[in-house]
């Protein structure tokens, strides 16, 4: 018997047993208002079963730039991503973070960003 489960914060994996992962855990990407010529900010938060472990991240801003370094803040197994990106044109973008500890272990989050047109509202 499956207990109901409800969360606003995207895919739920529910593991058997209550094991876990040994891979960071993450939060939504969150982003500002991205417009072209101006830095477009990004944050993201984690969490890893493994407090002593320290963490690194890149983000692919999707626009063919590459994977970049971002900045890691992080105490106890907690911490948040951030970057600032600018898109040189309007358009459609898959932004992916990924985030990978000390262990080996990594995990990726992917979300669309809009950059609409100079003159959008």
């Amino acid at each position: 018997m499956h207990p109901r489960c409800n969360s606003n914060a995207g895919l739920v994996l529910l593991r058997l047993g209550g094991g876990g992962t040994d891979a960071p855990v993450l939060g939504p990407i969150r982003t500002g208002a991205a417009l072209p010529n101006q830095p477009a900010r990004l944050t993201l938060s984690f969490r890893d079963r493994n407090a002593y472990d320290t963490h690194a991240a890149t983000i692919d801003w999707g626009d063919g730039s590459g994977a970049q370094s971002a900045r890691v803040r992080e105490s106890r197994g907690r911490g948040e991503v951030s970057a600032a990106h600018t898109y040189a044109a309007q358009g459609s973008y898959q932004v992916v973070v990924r985030v990978s500890d000390s262990g080996g272990k990594a995990s990726l989050a992917r979300q669309l960003v809009a950059v609409p047109g100079q003159d959008a509202p």
